[in-house]
């Protein structure tokens, strides 16, 4: 194992705790290292020591794409360490549970969720606002092994139906919060789209994401769309609904610019998150 980390590293494993999955790219995003030379040197220690404190997924060559980046994670050793040492306490961090699995058809989907999640963080600091907890459809809970009940931590149950949303995340400041479920639609498949947000207005109505927390407030839904066209088909599609301002929908683009504007409602009126 690496006998002193430097703090570069130190921030790369709680980083990993924090997204459970990240690619040079958003480090780079995070002000972990201004140049991705020193980046790569830092990460090449932290998974290539005796005792690895991190691993990495390597993906194929997509024609359309090029080569995909390699996405990281924390190790069991490197869990350790961030608890061991206090840097960290155990409930905060994620690590994979159990074998791991090439995400392969799952990769874009998965990395524009943590591309949003970086934005809301980086934007939060800037205005003092506490991010209190941030799930995506990929981090569990329960135990698959022995009790057979490992679940997306971001399911919310209808009636008699479900859906699971790419991401739900409180944020508060001061006495003030708001609850959130979080979408990410990276293909043009309106109907799909439109019927998955029918759902959410159930949801919203029902206030079923805010009883999955424990939480006595309602919930906003935020859908962001890598495709413009695709939002603006939606939007067209959408049939009237009372509860319509409390889904806003934005673009990626935008998103990654400044998580807190250009976001627009289901009837095309502009809305804010805060």
């Amino acid at each position: 194992m690496i006998k002193v980390l430097s703090t570069s590293q130190t921030n790369i494993l709680m980083a990993l705790a924090r997204y459970k999955f990240l690619t040079t790219s958003q480090l780079l995003k995070l002000g972990i290292s201004n140049r991705k030379s020193n980046l790569s040197v830092m990460l090449k220690a932290l998974k290539e020591s005796k005792r690895p404190l991190i691993g990495e997924m390597n993906f194929a060559f997509v024609p359309s794409k090029g080569r995909l980046e390699n996405f990281y994670y924390l190790k069991r050793k490197g869990y350790n360490l961030l608890v061991d040492s206090g840097m960290m306490e155990a409930t905060e961090i994620n690590v994979p549970k159990g074998n791991l699995v090439l995400f392969t058809q799952d990769y874009f989907h998965r990395k524009y969720t943590i591309d949003c999640h970086i934005a809301c963080d980086l934007e939060t600091r800037k205005r003092e606002i506490s991010v209190d907890f941030f799930h995506r459809y990929f981090d569990k809970t329960g135990n698959n092994r022995t009790a057979r009940n490992l679940q997306a931590k971001t399911k919310i149950d209808l009636e008699g139906d479900y859906i699971i949303a790419d991401g739900a995340f409180l944020l508060s400041k001061g006495e003030a919060s708001r609850l959130f479920a979080f979408e990410l639609y990276n293909d043009n498949n309106t109907k799909r789209i439109c019927q998955q947000l029918e759902k959410h207005l159930v949801g919203i109505k029902n206030s079923a994401l805010c009883r999955n927390y424990g939480l006595e407030k309602g919930h906003r839904v935020l859908a962001v769309f890598t495709q413009k066209a695709v939002l603006d088909n939606t939007l067209s599609r959408i049939e009237s609904n009372p509860l319509a301002k409390y889904v806003l929908c934005n673009t990626l683009d935008s998103v990654q610019q400044n998580f807190f504007n250009g976001w627009m409602d289901l009837n095309r009126e502009q809305g804010s998150i805060v």
